[in-house]
């Protein structure tokens, strides 16, 4: 039973070193923060996930993407390894290097995702990673 919980406790230790931004984490409550299972290893960079801060909520992130077959959610969380935290009185989006960029409220989830992508895209990595899901879903 010890050597399990010092087995959790390594874990967890090692998720919040490397898996996302730690200022961002204390700073959004857990029933709001989405985890995504998806990282993005060996890019590089400090963090092996992006952090994005929104005023919308989990629901609206499950609405479909324009004309795919997926979320707003799955595709900002499996496709460009995004944290989401939602609900948020500010909005950014925190990169893989830790910088923090400011983003417009917008009035639709779907005009915020595009914001996400548009952004994303003009990152290095980022770049690779459009062009990725782009060549997956046309």
């Amino acid at each position: 039973m010890f050597k399990q919980l010092i087995i959790l406790n390594i874990m967890f230790l090692l998720f919040c070193n490397f898996g996302c931004n730690k200022t961002f984490t204390e700073n959004c409550m857990i029933d709001r923060y989405y985890s995504s299972s998806f990282h993005k290893y060996n890019n590089g960079y400090r963090y092996t996930q992006r952090e994005i801060s929104t005023n919308f909520s989990e629901e609206d992130f499950n609405q479909l993407f324009k004309e795919s077959n997926l979320s707003c959610k799955e595709i900002l969380t499996k496709y460009f390894y995004c944290n989401i935290c939602f609900l948020s009185d500010k909005e950014h989006i925190i990169s893989y290097n830790g910088n923090k960029i400011l983003l417009e409220s917008t009035n639709s989830v779907i005009d915020f995702t595009e914001n996400i992508l548009s952004i994303i895209a003009n990152m290095e990595t980022g770049a690779l990673e459009y062009d990725d899901f782009n060549s997956i879903n046309p």
